[in-house]
């Protein structure tokens, strides 16, 4: 019963960073959706990019870059899964990251 009530909780997950402002609102049920400060929907255009999101709000740790294309592109070639990851994480920053800086913090083996 607590993992129903932890996705409940996600389904509208306010992000909070450094002084506790909130930046952004992610839905994940229903529509799913990334609303910045401004009310603008930036949600990114790309299913697999989506999924990532979806992957990293629901984690309560960093998710190693191994274990995300495991998830998202297992039936990939390694190079092209590590070329998809990079393509999606690029988006993130240009969609994402671009509106709420911090929001998706994108390391060299993790990212939170």
């Amino acid at each position: 019963m607590s993992n129903v009530v932890s996705v409940a909780k996600i389904g509208s997950l306010a992000r909070r960073v450094r002084d506790n402002q909130k930046v952004a609102q992610i839905y994940l049920l229903g529509r799913m959706k990334i609303i910045d400060q401004s009310g603008q929907d930036i949600l990114p255009r790309a299913r697999k990019t989506r999924a990532l999101l979806a992957c990293l709000c629901l984690s309560e740790e960093p998710v190693s870059r191994t274990r995300l294309i495991g998830l998202l592109w297992d039936r990939s070639a390694d190079a092209q899964a590590r070329m998809s990851l990079r393509h999606a994480l690029s988006e993130i920053k240009q969609t994402v990251n671009m509106r709420v800086p911090d929001l998706i913090d994108i390391g060299r083996e993790t990212i939170r």
